[in-house]
């Protein structure tokens, strides 16, 4: 009973001196403005401080070379860390730092999966094609950006996160269900935002080589230059190499087995045909304008890899290939100085060419046209070109109050190409445009804070059409126009400083991508009159956070409508709306200090889904293809005496493919050799010795299982047959800096 008395008087202490500085700040001088966190994006809390006497700008001075032409308001900036910033973001937010990739073999989607509510899809080793989902949303309706720039295309389908190298990253940003309208995309589950390491004031060079498991190589350099006050450089180039050829289970296609034996036919393989190699690099140059107090921040990011196809079980491919190059780049006009009224354009651009080779069903039994053999050398390619603008706009009228803004347009030009080959798939040359506009309002009211914001847009879609030579339909020139609308709203209660929570719902709807609507010549269907997919989405939480403790417990639902599958007669697909489906669960997130050196994360989540529809027998939204419970651990030993441990445990519970949305024909996401299932588990370590000022040490050993083999069982009723991962990878880095 003391103990309650003595935290009631503290809470109301904390309460009274809270509300009294928000009355205070209320009723201030309008000279002195306080942008604080709103649920829309806030990250960075700036106090701004005008004084009666302008300070000069060398106050400022990126290199430290006074510059009295240009007088500015002086501010102080107060950056907080990514533990406080979680805390401060009044909605699920995770933010991931390079620590939990750099010197590993861990691709952007490894990373993400390590994390609460989010589960990933991996289709083979290094540099093979992944994508996650969020809370059960598949990959397809997750907004994925880097620097700003969306990265999903209009064909449709999941951005490979398998493809981009989280080397050039600096920082991963998670906003898992109901996310802010300001974003400027349609996503329906959550956004991805990768950001790419930024220039620094000092001049540096890094340098650093990877060797691992199943041929792996990997050298990295980057460098960073201030050449004088207004300019500033910073750029980076990485080269990698993987054999993959690690050793799998082939259950010969048999899933189920036999009656008397469920393995009896199985045989230890080796994977062939799955090498990768890539080149990437990235360019980020920053300009000063003094004239205007603003500064061009741009990013350029290349691309170009060769990865190679191995065959379906029992199936062998010796040549088949996916090479694709991509280009990303942004271009934004910022302010050196904060005021009330901020106006931030951007521009984006993104192009992608991608051609899948083979040399037909001889020698490549896995790829060979489902409707007849084809010999010789085929190819078949896609380009496309994307370009996105918005104009961001900011307004603080009080300490109270901020006002959001965004104008955004996006214009996408799909041209397939056939180099040579009777190509019996693709695509029908697209084209896409959208344009739209929202708008966001942050309120804070005592210890409330309230938000609410939404979007509108329009697009259009837009076909030249073809010749179908499988179904002998033709697809006539055609275009359409769909209107969406987006809308969110919630309320944050901070009782005092360490303590918050939060309450969100929001409605966002997508429109079908233009391979769904227009179909694709002897793969897909048109179906032009597919319906708008829509999902409804409802959060409630809390955060605390002290000294040693971050803790964060939500809950979720997720409705999703007139979702969009493929059916198949045997012959092609057709895309077709459903009910849909409903996806609820729990989500817990904690890091812990426990001494000056020692720190442990724990997290799990516990979701479960149902299949709403009745109409066709295949399943919906994963059901029940993502394990209803997961959890993630690690435990890292700080540096000392220039030497850092980090080991991680992950469990997956044991989760199934529905074949027919029926109890019937259930078959384990995972099989091992274990006579036994009771899920899957996975094992990180992590060893970084800093032997200098300059020089570092990493070995890692990932995946790391002690039996034979593992491979993961892939959706049949989606075409895929299964897809095999390694166990036990590990790498060693070596890196030298200065």
């Amino acid at each position: 009973m003391e103990y309650l008395c003595v935290m009631s008087g503290l809470f109301f202490r904390k309460a009274v001196f809270f509300g009294c500085m928000i009355l205070f700040l209320s009723y201030a001088d309008e000279s002195m403005i306080i942008a604080s966190d709103s649920l829309c994006n806030g990250f960075v809390n700036e106090m701004i401080l005008t004084e009666a006497n302008k300070q000069p700008r060398n106050e400022q001075a990126y290199d430290g070379v006074k510059d009295t032409s240009i007088s500015q308001l002086q501010k102080i900036v107060i950056t907080s860390g990514r533990r406080m910033r979680r805390f401060e973001s009044n909605r699920s937010l995770l933010i991931i730092g390079p620590q939990e990739w750099i010197g590993t073999n861990k691709s952007v989607a490894d990373v993400l999966a390590e994390h609460t509510g989010i589960q990933t899809r991996k289709y083979g080793g290094m540099g093979s094609f992944q994508t996650v989902s969020i809370r059960g949303v598949k990959g397809s309706e997750i907004l994925v950006l880097l620097d700003g720039v969306p990265l999903n295309s209009a064909m449709g389908g999941a951005v490979d996160l398998g493809a981009i190298n989280p080397i050039h990253l600096q920082e991963i940003e998670v906003y898992k269900g109901v996310v802010s309208s300001m974003m400027g995309g349609n996503s329906l589950g959550g956004v991805i935002n990768l950001k790419t390491k930024p220039v620094t004031k000092k001049s540096s060079f890094d340098l650093s080589t990877e060797i691992g498991s199943f041929g792996k190589q990997r050298i990295t350099s980057g460098v960073s230059k201030g050449f004088n006050s207004d300019l500033f450089l910073y750029g980076a180039v990485s080269f990698g190499h993987c054999e993959n050829n690690f050793p799998y289970l082939d259950r010969n296609n048999t899933l189920w087995g036999t009656s008397t034996d469920p393995r009896n036919d199985d045989t230890i393989r080796t994977l062939k045909n799955a090498q990768f190699r890539s080149f990437d690099c990235t360019i980020h140059p920053t300009v000063i304008i003094p004239q205007l107090k603003k500064r061009v921040v741009s990013n350029i990011y290349f691309s170009d890899i060769i990865r190679h196809v191995p065959a379906q079980e029992t199936k062998e491919n010796e040549t088949a290939r996916y090479c694709e190059k991509k280009v990303v780049a942004s271009f934004s006009l910022q302010n050196e100085d904060s005021t009330r009224f901020q106006l931030t354009p951007r521009i984006g651009y993104v192009f992608t060419d991608g051609l899948t080779e083979w040399h037909g069903s001889k020698k490549d039994q896995g790829f060979g046209s489902s409707h007849g053999e084809t010999v010789g050398y085929t190819s078949s390619g896609m380009a496309e070109n994307s370009l996105d603008g918005k104009l961001e706009m900011k307004y603080y009228p009080c300490s109270t109050l901020q006002l959001q803004g965004l104008f955004y347009c996006q214009a996408g030009d799909a041209h397939p190409r056939y180099a040579r080959g009777d190509a019996m798939h693709g695509d029908w040359h697209s084209r896409r445009a959208l344009g739209g506009v929202a708008a966001d309002v942050t309120a804070l009211a005592g210890l409330f804070a309230f938000a609410t914001g939404g979007n509108f847009s329009g697009v259009y879609d837009e076909t030249d059409g073809g010749v179908d030579v499988v179904s002998s339909k033709v697809i006539k020139s055609s275009d359409t126009i769909t209107l969406l609308w987006n809308a969110e709203a919630g309320i944050s209660f901070t009782p005092f400083e360490k303590l918050k929570l939060y309450v969100n719902g929001g409605r966002y709807s997508n429109q079908p991508s233009l391979r769904e609507r227009f179909g694709a010549k002897g793969a897909v269907m048109a179906n032009p009159e597919l319906k708008t997919e829509y999902v409804k989405n409802a959060e409630a939480g809390l955060k605390f956070n002290s000294r040693w403790l971050f803790l964060e417990c939500s809950a979720f639902y997720i409705r999703c409508k007139n979702t969009i599958e493929f059916s198949s007669d045997g012959y092609l697909t057709k895309p077709v709306n459903n009910e849909g489906s409903r996806i609820y669960g729990l989500e817990f997130s904690s890091m812990i200090d426990l001494t000056k050196y020692v720190s442990v994360d724990l997290s799990s989540t516990w979701q479960k889904s149902k299949n709403l529809d009745i109409t066709y027998r295949r399943k919906t939204r994963m059901m029940p293809d993502e394990p209803e419970c997961s959890i993630n651990s690690s435990l890292k030993v700080k540096p000392l005496a220039g030497i850092s441990l980090s080991y991680s445990f992950g469990f997956k519970s044991l989760y199934y493919h529905d074949l027919a949305n029926t109890d019937s024909y259930r078959v384990p996401a995972f099989v091992t050799t274990s006579s036994k299932e009771y899920g899957s588990f996975s094992n990180d370590l992590l060893l970084v010795w800093k032997v200098n000022r300059n020089f570092d040490i990493k070995v890692s050993v990932e995946d790391i299982y002690f039996g034979k083999n593992h491979s993961m069982a892939n959706s049949i009723e989606k075409g895929y047959g299964t897809v095999v991962t390694p166990a036990t990878w590990w790498n060693f880095a070596a890196g030298y800096s200065f």
